[in-house]
């Protein structure tokens, strides 16, 4: 969502210029990877710990279990972020 769109605009607006990036740009390119990061630790986090319990619970319950196989969402993240071109 919001990083995607940060590092989108950013990607554009280096990309559109003739010159070398910024000190600005580079500083706001490498924050959006920080919180990038800070998002796909906090999702496999969620996915060992509540995930785990939920469907612990669920099991105990006889009900469908979830099944997040995001091992290629995750993979593709941040090539997703690459999204961002608008020719």
């Amino acid at each position: 969502g919001l990083v995607r769109t940060q590092l989108a605009r950013l990607e554009h607006s280096i990309e559109n210029a003739d010159v070398a990036p910024t000190a600005a740009q580079v500083e706001a390119c490498q924050t959006s990877v920080k919180s990038l990061d800070g998002l796909i630790e906090q999702w496999q986090l969620l996915k060992k710990t509540d995930l785990k319990a939920l469907n612990e619970q669920l099991q105990r319950q006889h009900l469908a279990l979830l099944n997040l196989d995001s091992s290629k969402s995750d993979h593709s993240l941040k090539d997703q972020v690459e999204i961002g071109d608008e020719e």
